[in-house]
C-alpha cells in the first residue's frame, strides 16, 4: 500500500518544521512545493492527498488557489488545509472550499487527528479489453490489495474516467 502524499507550503520555517513533525515520515511522503506562480502546476503534477498551505503567501491569492484545486477534475480529491493565526482568514478559508483550518498556534495532535480522519483512497484504473481479466484481477486488487478499482474496457473509456476520477495507479 502506498504512503499518502502530503504537500506543505509555508514561508515560515518554524511552521514548516512543526507541520513536518506532526505529519511524520512513517506513514506519509512529504513534499515542499515552492511558493510562487508555479504552485498550482506543482500541485497538479504532484497530486498530493493532503495540501497544507499557509493562508498568506506573497504574490498568491491562497483562497483562489484552494478553490481552483478543489474545482479541478483530478485534484478535487485533494484534502486542502489552510494554516493561519488570523480569525478573519479562518472564515475566508471556509469559503475557499477547504477541508480544514489549522489555527496557529496548533498542537501536533490536531493535525494528526485530521489526517487520521481523512479518507485516503488508493485508486487503480484497470484497463483491458478482456472481461475475464476484469473478473479475475478486480477482486484480487479490491480484496487483497485494498484498492478501489475503476474499470475501463479500452483506452477511450480510460481517458474519460481520468478526466473526473483521481487515480493513483
Amino acid at each position: 500500500m502506498r504512503k499518502a502524499k502530503v504537500a506543505i507550503t509555508t514561508p515560515n520555517r518554524a511552521i514548516q518544521v512543526k507541520l513536518f513533525r506532526a505529519v511524520g515520515s512513517q506513514n506519509y511522503e512529504v513534499y515542499y512545493p515552492g511558493i510562487g506562480p508555479g504552485l498550482f502546476d506543482e500541485i497538479t503534477a504532484l497530486k498530493p492527498d493532503v495540501f497544507l498551505v499557509q493562508a498568506t503567501l506573497e504574490g498568491i491569492d491562497t483562497y483562489e488557489l484552494c478553490r481552483k484545486i478543489k474545482t479541478t477534475p483530478g485534484l478535487n480529491g485533494v484534502h486542502v488545509v489552510i494554516v493561519t493565526s488570523d480569525a478573519e482568514k479562518q472564515s475566508q478559508a471556509m469559503g475557499a472550499l477547504v477541508d480544514g483550518v489549522l489555527k496557529i498556534p496548533f498542537e501536533e495532535k490536531d493535525l494528526q487527528r485530521f489526517l487520521a480522519e481523512a479518507d485516503f483512497r488508493n485508486v487503480v484504473l484497470m484497463v483491458d479489453d478482456s472481461k475475464l481479466v476484469h473478473q479475475k484481477l478486480g477482486p484480487i486488487l479490491r480484496e487483497e490489495g485494498g484498492y478501489e478499482v475503476i474499470e475501463a474496457l479500452n483506452g477511450i473509456q480510460a481517458l474519460e474516467k481520468l478526466k473526473t476520477e483521481p487515480v493513483d495507479v
